[in-house]
């Protein structure tokens, strides 16, 4: 089973949304343009408990994942459309939606930045032998 942050981002670049300049998950790397001019989406992982239990036994991993979008400072478009069809890309492929925080500004680069969490559960294979 691979991490939810990948298949997050998997099924982000499986979208192919032109506003997305770069797409990341953990964190953004060093070499990563930082300077605003981008739109960069970012997915880390808040939690990740196990779940589901049955005979003491968990049986899903409990996925919840903030995304965030940095939008580029020249962003064409509205920005709240384009969170949306992020909203509505996790919630077509069986994500639940968790929370959105208002939009804010980026002190540094002066990017509007929009933050939601989404949540999903992964199902456990047992394998232990009967």
């Amino acid at each position: 089973m691979e991490l939810p942050v990948v298949t997050a981002k998997k099924l982000i670049a499986s979208s192919k949304y032109s506003w997305i300049d770069e797409l990341y998950f953990t964190q953004i790397p060093e070499e990563a343009d930082t300077t605003g001019d981008k739109t960069i989406v970012l997915i880390t992982s808040v939690t990740e408990p196990l779940g589901r239990y049955k005979n003491d036994t968990p049986s899903a991993l409990e996925a919840n994942l903030q995304v965030q979008i940095f939008y580029g400072n020249n962003f064409e478009g509205s920005t709240l459309d384009a969170q949306l069809q992020l909203v509505n890309l996790f919630i077509n492929n069986g994500w639940n939606i968790s929370g959105r925080e208002p939009n804010t500004l980026d002190p540094d680069t002066n990017q509007v930045t929009a933050t939601f969490t989404v949540s999903c559960n992964f199902t456990l294979k047992n394998e232990r032998g009967n």
